[in-house]
């Protein structure tokens, strides 16, 4: 019950800072802006009170602080509470219906991927999900304060954790763990789509579009599908029931896969495995919304056909306040996905500086600044010198800032960025810490510019892993208007960037996250084109008949095809979703749970094997010196070889004395022995050093925990032997 209350106060407090600031919005926008702005705001107002209470010796802090968050929403709600009248949020039938199918939808997808009694995940989510349970489990069975990863103890957090803290905050007010992960996560993917849709009607008064946009966003657009069809001899195999509707797998799953060009990150598996990335796109898209609507004005119908109606002379200069309101919104959003945040920036920077209207007036200066930083950049990349790369990002886009509207810009950028850098420092390591790197065309294979095959490559590539979706966009960008193109543009800023720059250490893991918020603003044009081409055949031409009833025809034949191939790898995707091996979460593994629970402190640290993505510690909300995946460790940008090198020394010790040596300094309370410590592949195990020589302080035939201070103390208690 007092979950059920957090979630209401958050969403109601934030429903009324939306309604405060854009009330001219439509209702869903509004509703859907406040599902993402709930739980930022409440997340950080709970973390920080949390976080004091914990500095001013309060245990079980995150307890502490949730009641914090719970009572200053209150205080909110009921300054507010004139702007939370039911005439304000009148919603018709068919929205409620449209709605209700999302949320249905999202509720189902997020259900695929960890639920059940006993819990159980699914092997396609499986390894990035450990890594979010045990942080939001730091929070809810630990005291995470000051926060640190839990699979590196010792060293602040360089992990973007704040919706793993709102998880955690929600399990420890009392809501089951699947659920702490999967209603937040169905609410923020049912706002994407009311986002994404609200966008689309926005720009072009269709509802049409919205709905392929929509439909473009929950299916994949990639020609996986040939992947599935090459399983079989013949096409009538490939069609049988059996075969398809107990698909286990999804049909490529690139970079993971060997000579495999077709990427995993265009099926639903990211939001899945990051339910961080669901939050912050809603964030993002809702803060774009509300820029471009300022942006572009109103839309409108022209004759036949939806046009963009932007009058050059006419804007809607959006008003300082709201322009604060949604740089702090965006800002504060960076410890939820500091990737988002930033390719979200190009994106407004670019996207503020088209809509201008200085276009004309600025060629000049905006050429020299593009020019100068287009040969900085090419000097840097012959020269591999990322400093003078850095430069030139910074030059041209401090220029299209600088060159735009710089006053109505500046009330959002300047609040996002004193917000953002801080969080930028500290999740980064600090002031020395880089988390930027430069690579040449993504994911495709030994791409060069000074390679004319490249450019084959690269188009071959985005072939497959757009589909259809690439040629609807360019084909809207020739039959749309100014208005539209400028938007591209600044969509397209986006793929530039991606292609160009690596936010992190890791090229695929990272930056996919570039290319879902690309891919999911370039489906709106996609959605465009194929309307156009739908009502271009169904009018046909003025004369003759004849050519009218052939491009009728036409019409029927080509826009049924065009949507099968473009939906036709995310319904596949569906039966993997659907069909997705399931494991139990905990396991055998309760015993030793509860024990650590109830026995440990809640800051305590365990030596385990390393590489074992879900270990009994990280479980139970406690840390581990060094765990899971060695790529997750590394990508962050901590030191993980000498800690392998540390517990391999340690588990191989020939006595306890040395073992006790080894053991200054990494604080570590309790050492781990089981199977995977006993059987693994990085290092041998002295099994005969622990079991008489260390204090035994659990057993149950599966895991024992041996108390490493109270062994290493030099007035240790005598050990009774087969304890």
């Amino acid at each position: 019950m007092l979950a059920i209350l957090y979630l209401l106060l958050s969403f109601l407090a934030a429903l009324v800072i939306v309604q405060r600031w854009f009330s001219a919005f439509p209702a869903l926008v509004r509703i859907s802006g406040a599902v993402a702005v709930s739980i930022l705001v409440t997340g950080w107002v709970n973390f920080l009170a949390a976080w004091l209470l914990h500095s001013l010796g309060r245990d079980d802090a995150t307890f502490s602080g949730a009641l914090v968050a719970m009572l200053i929403n209150l205080i909110i709600i009921a300054v507010g509470w004139r702007h939370l009248r039911p005439v304000f949020f009148r919603i018709q039938r068919r929205e409620i219906l449209g709605v209700a199918a999302a949320l249905a939808l999202s509720l189902w997808i997020m259900q695929q991927r960890l639920s059940g009694d006993p819990l159980r995940v699914s092997f396609n989510t499986w390894g990035d999900t450990a890594l979010h349970i045990g942080i939001a489990r730091s929070f809810s069975q630990g005291d995470n304060f000051p926060p640190v990863l839990p699979i590196y103890s010792g060293e602040p957090i360089r992990y973007h954790f704040g919706f793993d803290f709102y998880a955690g905050a929600l399990e420890r007010v009392g809501l089951p763990l699947e659920w702490a992960f999967n209603l937040p996560a169905a609410l923020g993917f049912t706002a994407i789509m009311v986002l994404v849709f609200a966008l689309a009607y926005h720009l072009w008064r269709r509802v049409s579009i919205g709905i392929i946009a929509v439909v473009l966003f929950v299916t994949n657009g990639s020609l996986a599908f040939l992947r599935y069809f090459h399983r079989y001899p013949s096409v009538l195999a490939a069609l049988e029931p059996h075969n398809w509707w107990n698909l286990d797998k999804y049909t490529a799953i690139g970079p993971y896969q060997a000579d495999e060009p077709i990427s995993i990150f265009w099926t639903l598996n990211p939001y899945l495995t990051q339910t961080h990335l669901i939050v912050s796109m809603a964030i993002v898209l809702f803060v774009s919304y509300a820029i471009l609507r300022h942006l572009r004005g109103s839309g409108g119908v022209t004759g036949d056909r939806p046009e963009s109606l932007v009058d050059e002379n006419r804007r809607w200069p959006l008003p300082r306040a709201q322009a604060v309101v949604l740089g702090i919104i965006a800002g504060a959003s960076f410890w939820i996905n500091g990737i988002l945040f930033v390719i979200s920036m190009v994106f407004v920077c670019v996207l503020w500086y088209v809509y201008s209207g200085q276009l004309r007036r600025m060629r000049w200066p905006s050429s020299v600044v593009v020019a100068v930083s287009a040969a900085a950049f090419i000097v840097g990349a012959f020269l591999a010198s990322d400093q003078l790369r850095e430069a030139a990002l910074a030059l041209l886009l401090g220029g299209l800032v600088l060159l735009g509207p710089i006053r109505q810009s500046l009330p959002f950028f300047l609040p996002a960025g004193a917000l953002a850098l801080p969080q930028m420092v500290w999740l980064a390591g600090g002031i020395g810490a880089k988390n930027l790197s430069f690579h040449n065309g993504y994911l495709v294979e030994n791409f060069s510019f000074l390679s004319p095959g490249s450019y084959a490559n690269f188009i071959s590539y985005w072939w497959l892993n757009l589909g259809l979706v690439g040629p609807l966009i360019i084909l809207a960008a020739l039959v749309s208007h100014k208005a539209d193109r400028k938007l591209l543009a600044a969509i397209m800023a986006i793929f530039i960037f991606g292609n160009l720059v690596v936010l992190g250490n890791d090229v695929g893991g990272h930056n996919h996250k570039v290319f879902n918020l690309w891919e999911v603003l370039v489906n709106l044009f996609a959605a465009y084109g194929l309307v156009w081409i739908s009502r271009t055949l169904w009018n046909g031409f003025p004369t003759p008949r004849r050519l009218r009833i052939a491009s009728r025809i036409g019409a029927v034949a080509v826009i049924p095809a065009t949507c099968v191939g473009l939906v036709l790898s995310g319904l596949l995707d569906y039966m993997t979703l659907k069909n997705d091996p399931r494991y139990e979460v905990f396991g055998d593994w309760q015993p030793a749970l509860s024990w650590i629970e109830h026995h440990t402190s809640r800051s305590a640290v365990f030596l385990t094997a390393y590489g074992d993505v879900y270990t009994v510690p990280t479980l139970a909300g406690r840390r581990v010196y060094l765990g899971g995946f060695s790529t997750w460790a590394f990508g962050m940008g901590y030191d993980d070889l000498s800690r392998q090198h540390t517990i391999a020394s340690i588990y191989a010790a020939p006595n306890r004395t040395t073992a006790c040596q080894r053991l200054r300094g990494t604080g570590v309370d309790y050492i781990q022995i089981s199977d995977s410590e006993l059987n693994n592949d990085h290092f041998h195990t002295n099994d005969k050093l622990f079991l008489g020589h260390f204090i035994r302080v659990f057993f149950d035939g599966h895991i024992t925990y041996y108390d490493a201070k109270a062994s290493c103390t030099p007035r240790r208690a005598t050990i009774p032997r087969g304890f």
